[in-house]
């Protein structure tokens, strides 16, 4: 009995271990916009277990369904999609999936200025994670109450609510967080005009990226800087910024740092041709138009490649779906001769019979 149990519990382990993988894998290809790998892994995963209707892992699944439908532009069936989803976590408020759900609710009806339906997620979240004691998502949950009510102009509420976060310390959970607080309260500076408060809030921003080796966001948090010094009209420290920032990404060629490169390049043309320096800012004009064309033609060969995947996708999909019905055909056929065979060997067996009784009636 114990010996079962033991191997019971190792199998629902390896199982549970197996499933978070593949949601790990489901949330890369989501990021990467590769919508129909990732709902085909959603769809082989369901298929492969027998959850229960109420099973965590079902609404793990839906979750990513419906962030691919809304991503991809199908907001009105994801927007059904969470509402039934988290209509079924009542008795589950302090999981992490209700959190989840509460969420990307709150971001959706954001979106649409719905700041009350925003709000009332928001808060559900907030309280289940203070209830679950998880730091990553009370972070999250404060730092979109701020963002809230910056969107509606209420900037005292603002700054409170990224306040809030700033008191938390930076650890690996919560430094993303942490450093956005810093950094939206340097915009709210900024947006006030009171740029030495605005430089102290993006300098603490920029330490803990540094801390954590964050080389995007520490370029993109030095282009913060370099665009308080050239509002300033400082523009010899604003180019000293963005070459700062340039340097960190010199050598990533990823269409991020690409992105983050064209926007230094356009700066620095512009703060050397605010100083007079027009020679060099008519080469850092070139850089720029280089890198630009450079990045549509890998957008143009990243489309392209995405098209080939989802062509091939397809074929793989009809290619199992053939060998599925031939296997089904084969079966019926099976089944069929099987049927035919019996029903033959029946009437042999009848007319035997009846030969037989015939026989003895003579």
């Amino acid at each position: 009995m114990l010996l079962g149990f033991s191997f019971y519990v190792q199998s629902q382990s390896a199982q549970n271990t197996y499933i978070e993988n593949k949601l790990h894998r489901i949330d890369s290809l989501i990021l990467l916009k590769q919508y129909d790998k990732a709902n085909a892994i959603i769809n082989n995963t369901k298929n492969t277990f027998k959850f229960n209707v109420d099973d965590e892992w079902i609404a793990e699944f839906d979750f990513r369904y419906g962030k691919i439908l809304y991503e991809s532009g199908q907001e009105n069936e994801a927007l059904e999609k969470f509402l039934t989803g988290f209509d079924k976590l009542n008795s589950k408020q302090k999981s992490k999936v209700y959190i989840n759900y509460s969420n990307y609710l709150a971001k959706i009806f954001a979106k649409s200025k719905n700041f009350n339906k925003a709000f009332y997620y928001n808060n559900l979240a907030l309280n289940a994670a203070i209830g679950s004691k998880d730091s990553l998502q009370i972070v999250k949950s404060y730092n979109r109450l701020g963002t809230f009510y910056f969107a509606k102009k209420d900037l005292d509420s603002a700054k409170f609510f990224f306040r809030k976060v700033i008191y938390f310390k930076d650890n690996p959970k919560t430094e993303k967080g942490v450093s956005q607080a810093f950094n939206n309260l340097g915009v709210i500076a900024q947006y006030e005009y009171n740029y030495p408060l605005a430089k102290y809030y993006a300098q603490e921003a920029l330490n803990i990226k540094k801390r954590a080796r964050d080389t995007l966001g520490i370029t993109s948090l030095n282009i913060n800087l370099a665009n308080l010094y050239y509002n300033e009209k400082r523009y010899k420290m604003a180019i000293e910024k963005y070459l700062d920032a340039k340097n960190w990404i010199e050598k990533d060629s990823s269409l991020d740092a690409m992105a983050i490169k064209r926007i230094i390049f356009d700066n620095l043309s512009l703060s050397y041709d605010s100083l007079g320096d027009y020679k060099m800012a008519y080469n850092y004009l070139l850089n720029f138009r280089d890198i630009n064309k450079e990045i549509n033609e890998n957008i143009i060969n990243k489309n392209l490649a995405e098209t080939e995947a989802k062509y091939n996708l397809a074929r793989e999909e009809q290619r199992t779906e053939e060998e599925r019905n031939n296997a089904l055909r084969s079966k019926i056929l099976f089944y069929g001769l099987s049927f035919i065979t019996l029903t033959v060997f029946i009437l042999i067996l009848i007319f035997y019979k009846n030969y037989k009784l015939k026989q003895q009636n003579k």
